[in-house]
């Protein structure tokens, strides 16, 4: 929570994310880098507030499309699924 309104900027919140070395069966793993694992999570780590609201108005904006565009080309080459 640095900067919840921008972000870390892309992938800089792995230092953040250090932990201690980690010991995994018989091999030893000296650096480990956490990664949340979610792309939201991600997506507001590195954009922080508004780069998450930007992509959820592009997700939106390109589904909005998408339904215009299936009603325009129903039959054809363009409309067949």
């Amino acid at each position: 929570m640095r900067n919840p309104i921008t972000g870390l900027g892309p992938a800089s919140y792995r230092a953040y994310a250090r932990m201690k070395p980690l010991p995994y069966a018989r091999a030893y793993w000296i650096d480990p880098l956490v990664n949340s694992h979610n792309n939201y999570v991600d997506l507001f780590a590195q954009g922080g507030v508004l780069g998450l609201g930007l992509f959820f108005w592009f997700s939106a904006e390109v589904i909005r499309l998408g339904l215009r565009l299936r009603t325009r080309f129903a039959d054809g080459f363009a409309g067949v699924m």
